[in-house]
């Protein structure tokens, strides 16, 4: 039993590990795109939870994680602050134990949970730069403004919301300089520690 927890810099090859990681354990993987667009789509839309019995591309976790926010809303009217959805909905989902979140912020939502891996994947911002340019086909210097950019937010938020420094170690479990390691390597240090967990089971799969 177990929910793992992955922050990460831009561009650091992180949403491959997590989404290798998701399947080769059979867990289910919540992504922050997932995650924010059932938000929005909560906090927009009094009928969603009426509208997602026969979702298409939802997973069933965020559906039910996004009903938990619904009905928070409809308890209290005007509770719609980001933060506050954000915690409930990390909750709600690492409740149902056997999830991959890959989703900044969770790891400080987790902290001091029994079962939770907080992970931290990053990579210099040299070879940040040059992966995005190569996925978006980008020009080096327009990759380097948005690793930049996104550096900044990412720290801002973390600091407005959990008043925590996003890149401070003691707040993960596991680091993982994916300069160093490539992503099999990667997902198979992550697999040995959430086998280390008490209650942990063997993976589904075996496979990377």
């Amino acid at each position: 039993m177990a929910v793992i927890t992955i922050a990460r810099q831009r561009s650091s090859g992180s949403y491959v590990i997590a989404r290798r990681l998701a399947e080769q354990v059979g867990y289910a993987f919540v992504d922050q795109r997932s995650m924010d667009r059932a938000l929005d789509l909560a906090v927009l839309n009094d009928d969603w939870d009426e509208r997602v019995n026969q979702p298409r591309g939802v997973d069933d976790l965020v559906v039910a994680a996004t009903r938990e926010v619904v009905a928070e809303l409809r308890r209290v009217p005007g509770t719609a602050a980001y933060a506050r959805l954000l915690r409930l909905f990390v909750n709600t989902v690492a409740a149902a134990d056997h999830a991959v979140i890959l989703r900044r912020g969770a790891n400080f939502i987790l902290t001091g949970r029994p079962g939770a891996l907080r992970v931290y994947v990053h990579s210099s911002i040299e070879r940040r730069i040059v992966r995005l340019a190569v996925r978006s086909q980008f020009r080096p210097a327009r990759a380097a403004d948005i690793v930049a950019s996104e550096d900044r937010l990412r720290e801002y938020f973390i600091r407005q919301t959990f008043q925590r420094d996003w890149s401070d170690a003691t707040a993960y479990d596991l680091s993982i300089d994916t300069d160093e390691t490539p992503a099999p390597v990667a997902v198979g240090a992550i697999v040995a520690r959430v086998m280390a967990l008490p209650g942990s089971v063997a993976p589904i799969s075996s496979s990377v």
